[in-house]
């Protein structure tokens, strides 16, 4: 499965990492999978994360 770094995790939702950070505090989001150097903390691509995705995504601005 592809990983989703946090950036890109991000983007996906249209929000700033200080805002996922939020969520994922909040419980809306699933803790990362793993940490990796230099990349920094990562989540596969699951069809479960794409469903959290979909559901907490911010509309075009």
């Amino acid at each position: 499965m592809k990983q989703l770094f946090k950036p890109d995790l991000a983007a996906a939702l249209r929000i700033s990492t200080r805002q996922l950070e939020r969520l994922i505090v909040a419980g809306k989001i699933p803790a990362a999978e793993g940490i990796t150097r230099p990349g920094g903390s990562y989540w596969l691509l699951t069809p479960e994360l794409k469903k959290v995705i979909k559901a907490q995504r911010r509309p075009e601005r």
